[in-house]
């Protein structure tokens, strides 16, 4: 099995939408973790959006907080995230 295999096969992430503060909001579970992603508005008007990633209800880490310029940028990270995850899981290296 590869990162390709994994990527492949792992279904979409399902974002739910929250329009009292414009967030995508997404739980799950890997390995034995909760996982939450959320995607918002950064403070101030600068058309920046926020990804940030909790494992377990604490931030996972300072780089999974990071600016994006477009939704899709921010969904792709998270996207990618997750299957680094799954890969970690199953010990592979390989691209």
């Amino acid at each position: 099995m590869t990162r390709n295999d994994i990527a492949k096969s792992l279904k979409p992430i399902e974002w739910a939408y929250r329009h009292e503060d414009n967030t995508y909001k997404a739980s799950l579970g890997v390995g034995g973790n909760s996982l939450e992603i959320n995607i918002f508005p950064s403070p101030g008007d600068t058309g920046l959006l926020f990804l940030r990633i909790s494992r377990n209800g604490y931030l996972f880490a300072e780089e999974h907080k990071k600016c994006h310029k477009t939704l899709d940028s921010a969904m792709q990270e998270a996207r990618n995230f997750l299957v680094n995850e799954v890969c970690n899981l199953f010990e592979l290296d390989e691209q």
